[in-house]
Parts: C-alpha cells; structure tokens; sequence
C-alpha cells in the first residue's frame, strides 16, 4: 500500500526529526514529500501515529494520500527521477 506524505513543519528540530522517520520508509519525491510503500493501512497507521506524537498540531502541518497501484503505474514524472522506485514495506512498533 502506498501513500504520499507530504509536510510543512515550522521547527527546524521537528522538521528533522519527521524526514529522518520518512527517510527511513519512503523515498523522497520532493523536498517535504514521500512516496512510502507500507504494506498495509496497519503500517500506515503506526508510522501516522509516530509522526503525529513529534508534530506540534498548531503550527504544523501532515498529510498522506493514499495511491492505488492502477495510479501509480499512471503517474506522469519529468526531470531527474530514478528509473525504478525500490521500496520494501516497514512495520513500526511503537
């Protein structure tokens, strides 16, 4: 199962700490946005979780979009993207 994270973060220290956790599961799109491959909604939903608990909700902002596989194969990409995404699910324990 794969969604698109996407965030804007005021704190520079939060702002780290969210990239190096979406780092760890997806592969960056652009700047503040991921494409994770999660395995399930189960794993989506803890890694939801794990981001929610370091944002702060007032002056933060996270979102993820889920992507169907039928729509990911119709994505439309220019410039300098790698030829093949290569991901693996991740379970997070929280």
């Amino acid at each position: 199962m794969q969604f698109l994270v996407s965030y804007d973060i005021a704190d520079p220290k939060r702002l780290r700490r969210i990239c190096r956790i979406l780092e760890g599961v997806g592969t960056r799109e652009q700047f503040s946005v991921f494409l994770c491959n999660m395995g399930s909604m189960r794993c989506m939903l803890q890694l939801w979780d794990t981001l929610l608990r370091r944002i702060d909700p007032e002056k933060d902002r996270l979102s993820a979009y889920p992507i169907d596989a039928k729509a990911l194969k119709q994505a439309l990409h220019a410039g300098n993207f790698p030829a093949e995404l290569k991901m693996e699910p991740l379970i997070i324990v929280a």
